[in-house]
């Protein structure tokens, strides 16, 4: 190898430690090809699948009715979802802001915000339902099943369990396949 060859070896390495340190943001493929995410639209019965609720809304429906109660918590959720993957699809690849209880679990900033969308939609359907995400309990399983012994114990009637970003190192790599 002659002496000229080495500092253009030494280049290339630093070039691609470089690049593989880069914002994952930067290599985010296109997004033309996403279909629109929308929650439904419960003013039309031909747009919202799951049928139509109570005069009053969802605070008319009775809470012993679990059939009711059933087909109006899926639609709260499903709209949640929808709103917490445009923002997901938006922010694909976020940088990771901290770890939590060991460098496996990671959060982002989009963590945190998905689980607002979603604690909001809950909350505003359903106030008197308890909401306990991920992003509210210290890392680790110990902290989780504590949060989840302690409002089964002390909490509502009904109760969300919600991890916000189910696959946060597959989004971090900008990979798709994260769930909520």
């Amino acid at each position: 190898m002659s002496a000229t060859s080495a500092p253009s070896i030494r280049a290339v390495r630093h070039l691609s430690r470089h690049l593989s340190r880069a914002p994952h943001r930067a290599r985010r493929a296109p997004t033309t090809h996403r279909r629109p995410i929308a929650p439904s639209n419960s003013s039309t019965k031909d747009s919202n699948p799951m049928g139509s609720f109570p005069e009053g809304g969802l605070a008319a429906l009775d809470q012993t009715d679990l059939p009711a109660m059933r087909q109006a918590c899926l639609k709260v959720a499903t709209d949640a979802a929808k709103l917490g993957a445009a923002v997901m699809l938006d922010k694909l690849g976020a940088d990771v802001v901290k770890t939590k209880a060991n460098t496996r679990d990671l959060l982002t900033e989009v963590d945190p915000e998905v689980q607002r969308i979603i604690e909001s939609a809950v909350s505003n359907a359903f106030p008197t339902h308890g909401f306990l995400g991920e992003e509210s309990v210290p890392g680790g399983w110990e902290a989780g099943s504590e949060a989840i012994a302690t409002l089964l114990e002390t909490g509502p009637d009904w109760l969300w369990i919600v991890d916000p970003i189910d696959g946060t190192t597959n989004f971090v790599h900008g990979m798709p396949v994260s769930f909520f």
